[in-house]
């Protein structure tokens, strides 16, 4: 993210949020330098939670190689040391990489600012997930007392964008877990909002994770529509395409969620001898 100049001279970190409102949330100049990586406390206002393994590992080496490029932000504590602002997963990847000192830009951000700093830095950069991102804007209307509009105007989005994201909390726990890790996407959350009672609601997100239904099924079923074919995963199509290559005949894949059957068409008792030998690995006795 390229970072904006302000007029006091200070390289805020956001981006669409008015200079104004930026300038009053850093009080003082930023300053640079290296210090010790044990110096620096998480962000208790960090709405992030979830980082990806193989994406840390990459980021690790590359700072093995190469050092953080990019510094970390962070702000000084009364109490000593300092707390980090922007930067989690540059700091998890260097820790990673054992490294002792780091770069950092200090800053003077107060408490009331640190969440939206971090929400929108997090949010401009793409790095929350739906779940992540909703949570975001809910501490932000209930902690600072921000309305959806405000909400919308440091994030960038449209008023809708922020009120749609929040009813994903509307689910349950389980049913935002499944969106928070990919199991379902957002298109398939927002067709289970559609139900209103929470017994057929949990029930058709079962059929949506476990039968992967994709959104356009999801949403038929939602309105009390069945979907006229339940969607095939993409590994049942493969493998079913790879028993007809090597049977040579008709193979018919039905899933039932984690269960299923394989349906084998033969055209005569020659045919069905043939499989037979194929499958089991000899000929069959007919008597």
């Amino acid at each position: 993210m390229k970072p904006r100049r302000l007029g006091r001279g200070l390289d805020f970190l956001l981006q669409g949020v008015p200079e104004s409102e930026a300038e009053s949330a850093a009080a003082a100049p930023s300053a640079q330098r290296e210090i010790g990586i044990d110096e620096i406390a998480p962000n208790p206002w960090q709405p992030r939670v979830q980082f990806d393994e193989a994406g840390l590992a990459e980021l690790s080496e590359s700072i093995r190689a190469h050092g953080v490029l990019q510094p970390l932000v962070v702000r000084e504590k009364p109490s000593g040391g300092f707390e980090l602002i922007a930067g989690e997963r540059r700091l998890l990847a260097a820790k990673r990489a054992n490294l002792t000192r780091v770069p950092v830009a200090i800053r003077a951000i107060p408490d009331d600012q640190m969440l939206v700093v971090a929400l929108i830095e997090n949010i401009q950069r793409r790095d929350l997930n739906a779940v992540e991102r909703a949570r975001g804007f809910r501490r932000l209307i209930d902690e600072q007392h921000l309305s959806h509009e405000r909400v919308a105007e440091l994030a960038g989005m449209a008023r809708s964008t922020i009120s749609n994201s929040l009813r994903l909390l509307d689910l349950n726990e389980v049913q935002l877990a499944a969106v928070a890790t990919g199991q379902i996407s957002e298109g398939h959350a927002r067709a289970l909002l559609t139900e209103t009672d929470p017994i057929r609601r949990q029930q058709l997100f079962e059929a949506i994770r476990d039968q992967r239904w994709n959104v356009r099924a999801a949403e038929s079923a939602a309105v009390g529509k069945r979907p006229s074919r339940v969607p095939r995963s993409a590994d049942a199509e493969r493998l079913g395409a790879r028993l007809r290559e090597k049977l040579g005949a008709k193979v018919k894949i039905v899933e039932q969620g984690q269960r299923g059957r394989i349906v084998i068409n033969y055209s005569s008792l020659k045919d069905f001898e043939r499989l037979y030998e194929l499958l089991v690995g000899e000929p069959p006795e007919i008597e």
